[in-house]
């Protein structure tokens, strides 16, 4: 019993302490910037959200829904994986549902102001947490799920770790192999990753000068 008021404890302030980081560096208005910004040397949002069409048309669905059609495959959330599926499903010809818990939010809809996209983009305003509370979970919820809010999710998969992979599920040659590869090149050309915008920021910058001095 007091081992469980313990976890409770960590875990209330494990979630104070990260809404109150949030509130110190956030704010509601650009124009009115919190102290933080100018500590960090943050010049602040890069300007008003830019007007660009959105090519998905979307559906919220509120209550109980038929559809009617001869093939239909149901896909579960819009990110990385379940993005791709319905994309590969939907070219063969067959029809193709996908299901999105979060809504839909392109340039148009970015006020590049944190509070706003974690409230509108993340999962749980990026508040969630495990069940213990010692690991915060951090996960897109809009369409396009995780590769909304993380560029990160464009890398290819280093070889060391697809090898990994396959020595630890008892794979023969599935992620090393070309079918593997020639996937990742078809998802990276049809998401057009580039690295023409790759400019580190100052945080990324500081994080590099700490690695290369530990060597």
């Amino acid at each position: 019993m007091e081992s469980n008021r313990l976890g409770l404890v960590c875990s209330g302030a494990k979630a104070l302490k990260t809404l109150t980081a949030l509130l110190w560096v956030s704010t509601e208005n650009a124009g009115e910037p919190p102290a933080s910004w100018a500590a960090m040397g943050y010049p602040g949002p890069d300007g008003p959200p830019t007007p660009t069409y959105r090519p998905i048309s979307t559906e919220a669905i509120s209550g109980d829904t038929t559809r009617l059609a001869d093939v239909v495959v149901v896909v579960v959330g819009s990110g990385a994986g379940g993005g791709t599926v319905a994309g590969v499903l939907a070219a063969t010809g067959l029809g193709v549902i996908v299901l999105e818990r979060g809504s839909y939010r392109n340039e148009s809809d970015f006020s590049h102001l944190e509070l706003d996209a974690y409230r509108s983009m993340y999962l749980d305003g990026a508040l969630g947490s495990t069940a213990d509370g010692g690991v915060q979970m951090i996960a897109g919820s809009t369409l396009g799920g995780g590769t909304v809010v993380n560029y990160a999710t464009s890398f290819a998969t280093p070889l060391a770790v697809r090898e990994e992979w396959d020595r630890r599920s008892g794979f023969n040659g599935v992620f090393e192999g070309d079918r593997y590869e020639q996937s990742v090149v078809t998802v990276q050309k049809r998401l057009n990753v580039n690295q023409d915008n790759g400019t580190p920021s100052s945080r990324d910058l500081l994080m590099e000068k700490g690695l290369r001095g530990l060597g």
